[in-house]
């Protein structure tokens, strides 16, 4: 499947240890960089904007996609002005290399998961060019897009593409 290559795609909820490690699903795993030493890895950064406040795993790709950002003025960091280098020194004071380790796992650094609210267990959310991580209160709260199935009204695949409920919803009625 190499029109997926380097992409991340879907969603998982993981423990978290007591020392902020979490495993990486596989899917996500085969979209990251390989080291000179044959280890995973790539860069964390955490996302500070209130209402999407999670940390962003990227691959070298994604970061660079991210890092022209910078460049092409979505943050006006050609003006040299204290605002701009605020905003720039505020996304690099979080933002580090990472490599899994040998079970696969993001060790995520304690600072880090205390400004995005991660405790014992985390969402992880394939963005196509990066991970998401959110804790699972702020996930479960998060603002949602007007096409999202809400949690209250979860969607009956059975029921949108016409075929009839399940043989478990029909004895329950």
């Amino acid at each position: 499947m190499s029109f997926l290559s380097g992409r991340f795609l879907g969603a998982s909820d993981h423990p978290v240890d007591q020392k902020g490690r979490m495993s990486i699903a596989k899917r996500f795993q085969t979209a990251l960089d390989c080291d000179e030493e044959g280890r995973l890895g790539g860069v964390l950064c955490v996302e500070r904007r209130q209402d999407a406040r999670c940390l962003w795993v990227f691959n070298g790709a994604g970061f660079d996609k991210e890092m022209d950002k910078f460049d092409t003025g979505a943050l006006d960091l050609e003006g040299d002005s204290d605002a701009d280098h605020g905003e720039q020194r505020d996304f690099f004071e979080f933002t580090a290399p990472f490599t899994l380790d040998n079970s696969g796992r993001l060790v995520m650094p304690q600072a880090f998961r205390e400004v995005v609210g991660i405790g014992e267990r985390a969402m992880a959310v394939g963005m196509n060019s990066r991970i998401e991580i959110w804790g699972i209160e702020r996930w479960e709260n998060r603002p949602r897009g007007q096409r999202s199935p809400s949690k209250s009204a979860p969607l009956n695949t059975a029921q949108q593409s016409g075929g009839s409920p399940s043989a478990s919803e029909g004895a329950s009625s």
